[in-house]
């Protein structure tokens, strides 16, 4: 098995670095709910930023397509970059959030930025792997 692996360039392997850092700030999803109960926000608020923030929430609608034009447009790198960086920020933000509606923004702009790293991701890829490698990488 790891013999179908040997030969990927290292791009591929920081790439694959990149994306688990990238999904463990989702980790922050189950605990949200006790962090936003702590601060005294209701049950029907509570759905409103996890609604922001969650798998399905728009910002995981919004950010594909924000990251595959911006790949496009301003490289793979950099957005990647925006995305990573983007998504540590919102989650600062989402810490100080004075209210209900910075906090919905705040997830919204974590699962937005986040999803805007895989369109990049792949580009990155497919752009540093031959077409006979791609399905292995």
């Amino acid at each position: 098995m790891l013999s179908t692996f040997r030969g990927l360039p290292p791009t591929v392997w920081t790439v694959f670095a990149g994306t688990i850092v990238n999904r463990l700030g989702y980790l922050v999803t189950p605990f949200l709910v006790f962090f936003l109960a702590a601060r005294g926000v209701t049950g029907t608020e509570t759905s409103y930023v996890l609604g922001a923030l969650g798998a399905l929430g728009a910002g995981n609608l919004l950010g594909p397509a924000v990251g595959g034009l911006l790949a496009d447009r301003i490289g793979r790198r950099p957005t990647m970059l925006i995305g990573l960086v983007g998504a540590a920020a919102a989650q600062g933000a989402l810490f100080v959030a004075p209210g209900v509606p910075m906090m919905a923004a705040a997830a919204l702009l974590i699962s937005a930025t986040g999803a805007m790293v895989g369109p990049a991701a792949y580009a990155l890829m497919a752009d540093s792997v031959d077409a006979g490698r791609r399905q292995r990488a």
